[in-house]
């Protein structure tokens, strides 16, 4: 009896295990269609702003920031901040290279000839300033004080750059 009902379980799992390998695939053939895909692409505001690595005030007071290389979303702008500007001289502290107790005011000026603080722009640039060259902005350095300790004195400005809607 222990036979039969081994024999009888085995034939039941074996033929329960060949009926699922036998399914059939569904295969419509006469049907036909169409369809689309949307294709969605942001291209970002891209640019080059280039910056006097050194301004010697001995030859000019005049600097310059140019955007080369532009192009610039609908609406958008790029603005140019000088983000270390002392609010005392509306611009950088000059240091005597020998005596750092020893210092010059050095204003920055915007091409307007107005006196720049660390929340106003530098310069500022739009698509429609944006030429096939380089578009320029200048800026005017102005020393404070005229009777400091003779010598060499330097100062480090520095920038951020922003590219934000109008």
């Amino acid at each position: 009896m222990k036979r039969t009902i081994t024999l009888f379980l085995s034939l039941i799992m074996l033929l329960s295990l060949t009926m699922t390998s036998y399914a059939e695939e569904y295969v419509v053939e006469s049907m036909q269609g169409y369809g689309q895909t949307e294709i969605l692409a942001h291209i970002y505001s891209r640019y080059t702003i280039t910056i006097p690595a050194t301004i010697n005030l001995s030859e000019t007071n005049q600097g310059t920031i140019a955007i080369s290389g532009a192009s610039l979303e609908e609406g958008y702008q790029v603005k140019v901040f000088c983000t270390n500007i002392n609010s005392d001289c509306n611009g950088i502290i000059l240091y005597n290279v020998n005596d750092n107790s020893k210092t010059i005011p050095c204003a920055i000026l915007d091409e307007n000839g107005l006196y720049m603080n660390s929340s106003t722009p530098l310069a500022t640039f739009t698509q429609d300033d944006i030429t096939s060259y380089d578009t320029i902005r200048n800026f005017q350095l102005e020393l404070m004080s005229f009777d400091a300790v003779a010598g060499d004195y330097m100062g480090i400005a520095e920038y951020s750059f922003d590219c934000s809607p109008m």
